[in-house]
């Protein structure tokens, strides 16, 4: 049965995910979300609600709606399920509706499943809307809770992550290796920092599919569009261009469209690309580069007491930024102490002004600002990432930093360059210069 020949019953299903609180200011529902499942296949929800209003992804996607016939496989569904991520599955079928576990090991989610009448579904999802509401069930995705519902997969978006990343690194291979030998030899480098420039506007044009100046499978025409709506990022778009040429960017397009999807893509995968691309073993080594790893900084950020520092007192400073591993996990913990009605306009704006970031490497910082970027499309522009060497000696130029911790002041003598970008940084990390 199609879903047009249930859409009676997905109806019911929608209007019970927006009573468990899936719309603003406590997440979403997007309904015929597609997701990558393979090179070669894209997996489909007739509904996916998340547990954030703008980030939509394998990170925050909660519960997944499929419509199945009777004879249908739910293993099939299921399967398709966990590259998105969602720890629960609701099969809307013709006379009930079934709700499942998401888990990598599909025995335990056979044993675990429900079965409901619609006429049961609306007190059912309310005797249980605390813990299936989004705040609730994300934190229990994330392993930092259990439902009495199910036992829900801890490894699931671990799981969703890495078979998500490993696909794109396959194909973002192959896109480079559609470009001519002679161009990869010759301008490895502004080869690929175009290929993460396509891949970016790919990722935007899938997350933004709404908008229309981005609906254009003109490589040059979609680099122009997405360079318009966000003027302060590409900025080595045109020199990269006149390097490789304009065929070039066709050729990277075209590797990286087709039947394929960036929109369940996580913000930190960018850097990922970055890190595996641009700065090979030489480079690293060369200028001492070490890139904090999502899992360690994630792991960083759980254990600093965040939480004890009034609202207004939380900001981030990473003098040493790259890509932006740090900055990200910062993000997402002081996201997660934000009071839950809070608007995504009003959540926006506090975390713009209470992260961030600082390197000497320009592309870097790019990279940094397009992964915070993709957390709050398409209004999330102007993040504070810049170009500068925060810890470059320079006797003339130094100055010593006093940090204020709660009521203490702990002085911290650093010889830092008097770039502006360095002192609007610590001014607005409430720090401040306070001998020179």
């Amino acid at each position: 049965m199609s879903q047009a020949g249930l859409s009676q019953q997905l109806a019911l299903v929608k209007q019970g995910l927006y009573d468990l609180g899936y719309h603003e200011p406590h997440g979403a529902t997007i309904q015929d979300y597609r997701f990558i499942t393979s090179e070669k296949q894209l997996g489909h929800a007739d509904l996916l609600a998340f547990g954030d209003t703008q980030l939509c992804d394998i990170s925050t996607s909660c519960i997944a709606v499929n419509a199945l016939n009777n004879n249908d496989d739910q293993f099939s569904a299921l399967k398709n399920n966990t590259f998105v991520g969602a720890p629960i599955a609701l099969f809307v079928l013709p006379e009930h509706v079934e709700i499942w576990p998401v888990s990598t090991n599909f025995s335990n989610a056979l044993q675990q499943q429900k079965k409901l009448s619609y006429e049961d579904l609306p007190e059912y999802l309310h005797t249980r809307g605390r813990e299936l509401a989004p705040r609730s069930l994300l934190s229990a995705k994330k392993g930092a809770r259990q439902l009495s519902l199910f036992d829900l997969d801890p490894s699931l978006i671990e799981f969703a992550r890495d078979a998500t990343q490993e696909i794109l690194v396959r194909q973002f291979e192959v896109a480079i290796q559609a470009t001519s030998v002679d161009i990869r030899k010759k301008y490895s480098k502004q080869l690929h920092r175009l290929a993460i420039w396509v891949l970016a506007a790919r990722i935007l044009q899938d997350k933004l599919h709404d908008y229309a100046d981005l609906r254009t499978n003109d490589a040059l025409a979609l680099l122009r569009a997405v360079q318009q709506r966000f003027p302060n990022y590409f900025t080595t778009l045109s020199q990269d261009l006149s390097v490789t040429g304009e065929e070039v960017a066709y050729q990277l397009y075209d590797g990286l469209s087709g039947d394929f999807t960036f929109r369940s893509l996580t913000n930190d995968m960018l850097a990922y690309f970055y890190e595996n691309t641009l700065v090979d073993g030489d480079i690293r080594k060369e200028f001492g580069i070490y890139y904090t790893p999502r899992s360690l900084a994630q792991r960083i950020f759980s254990h600093l007491p965040i939480e004890d520092f009034p609202p207004e007192d939380r900001t981030i400073l990473d003098g040493t930024c790259g890509s932006g591993n740090l900055l990200l996990a910062g993000y997402n913990r002081l996201a997660d102490l934000l009071p839950s009605n809070w608007s995504s306009v009003l959540r926006h704006t506090y975390l713009l002004n209470h992260i961030w970031g600082i390197d000497q490497d320009s592309y870097a910082c790019e990279i940094a600002r397009l992964s915070l970027l993709l957390y709050n499309l398409p209004a999330g522009d102007s993040w504070q990432v810049k170009t500068a060497d925060v810890f470059q000696a320079n006797p003339q130029c130094a100055g010593t930093i006093e940090v204020t911790i709660d009521e203490q002041g702990i002085t911290i003598e650093l010889d830092l360059v008097r770039h502006a970008a360095v002192i609007q940084a610590f001014d607005n990390a409430r720090c401040k210069v306070i001998s020179e």
